[in-house]
């Protein structure tokens, strides 16, 4: 088993944050990471999406969305070919620092036979994480005006 975490500040309520990481079909347009998402975010509904690591060719999975706890947190399990074989939880959970500021933190708990063998993945998708919050981030900020 391997855990990976990731957490960064923003200048923009949770609300706001949560609708950028659940608008699936925006994220083409400023996803660095995750470059393709189609699906909607309902504990039980796929998730399907393209993810392209740094160095790296993209790779399109299949998830099932097992949390969607409006502003608070959003996750999604999904596997390479079969259960057991490297299964990957992938969640975000958003704190409220005050009216207009969050801190996203993000984790991914990897499990099964191949983990031991995927540890450039890991190493890869540790530096996706910062990629991808800086890219969160400048896109609730972009979007929240503050009244």
């Amino acid at each position: 088993m391997a855990l990976l975490t990731s957490q960064i500040e923003i200048s923009a309520p949770r609300e706001v944050v949560w609708g950028v990481l659940i608008d699936f079909g925006s994220y083409a347009e400023w996803n660095p990471v995750e470059i393709q998402a189609h699906g909607d975010a309902v504990v039980g509904g796929t998730l399907e999406h393209t993810a392209q690591l740094p160095g790296r060719k993209p790779m399109t999975f299949k998830a099932k969305v097992i949390e969607a706890n409006f502003p608070r947190a959003v996750a999604w399990k999904g596997r390479i070919a079969i259960p057991g074989l490297f299964d990957v939880t992938h969640h975000f959970e958003i704190d409220e620092l005050d009216a207009r500021h969050s801190r996203l933190r993000q984790f991914e708990h990897f499990s099964g036979v191949l983990v031991p063998f995927m540890r450039a993945v890991l190493r890869d998708t540790q530096a996706a994480f910062g990629l991808a919050n800086e890219a969160i981030k400048q896109r609730a900020e972009s979007l929240y005006s503050p009244s």
